[in-house]
């Protein structure tokens, strides 16, 4: 089963341009605009689907897999810090 990593960058991007596009539909072309461009009135009906896209691409994206760890590593805490553990002897 592949685990999902909801909360990330797509995420929040997302949800921030669903708001921008929810402002731009009550405040109207003042809110969102872009210079010298024509504007056709469906720029914040742009930035709520791109949103969309962004959360459910966010949703979908597989979580990372913690690295496998070695009998090699560098231990970082405790009495040990930056002491080599290995393996005792056979």
């Amino acid at each position: 089963m592949i685990r999902s990593r909801w909360l990330s960058t797509f995420t929040v991007i997302g949800a921030l341009l669903i708001v921008l596009g929810v402002v731009g539909l009550v405040l109207g072309h003042r809110f969102i605009y872009d210079p010298g461009q024509v504007a056709d009135g469906n720029e914040p009906w742009y930035y709520i689907l791109v949103g969309v896209l962004m959360i459910v691409n966010g949703i979908f994206s597989p979580a990372p897999e913690p690295a496998e760890k070695t009998e090699d590593e560098t231990v970082e805490y405790g009495d040990k810090a930056g002491k080599r553990e290995t393996a005792p002897p056979a």
